[in-house]
């Protein structure tokens, strides 16, 4: 009795490893958009148009002291999207790994069984039909 590949396992394995991939990627362009569309304008709206001296001497909960507040909390926040994405792909791409490795240890069964059919084609190896 011949034994296919698993083309179930295949199946899942490589879905769930996709999904793995596009769910990390999706988080990281999320931390790059954000970081784009937020925090720069943010930035530069505060470190450009205010002095160090209007900076440091700011009061608390005044304009100034509120845009340092908002960027040092959107910091964290980015970088963890970022690295929790980029670990994401990385676990999606070892789950790929794991089924390549998988499937390239049953090759030999596969390997076996497509030789014994040739040889009993050939007539040279024990037949089934006896």
């Amino acid at each position: 009795m011949a034994m296919g590949p698993p083309h179930k396992m295949v199946k899942k394995i490589t879905i769930i490893a996709i999904i793995f991939a596009i769910i990390g990627a999706g988080m990281a362009w999320t931390a790059l958009i954000l970081e784009q569309v937020s925090l720069v304008p943010l930035q530069e709206e505060y470190f450009a148009q205010h002095t160090k001296q209007d900076r440091d001497s700011a009061l608390a909960n005044s304009e100034l002291a509120n845009m340092q507040a908002e960027i040092e909390e959107m910091k964290p926040t980015i970088l963890t999207l970022k690295l929790v994405g980029i670990a994401t792909i990385l676990f999606g791409i070892t789950i790929a790994l794991l089924g390549i490795l998988q499937m390239l240890s049953l090759m030999p069964i596969g390997l076996s069984d497509a030789l014994r059919a040739n040889l009993e084609d050939m007539g040279l190896g024990k037949s089934k039909n006896k």
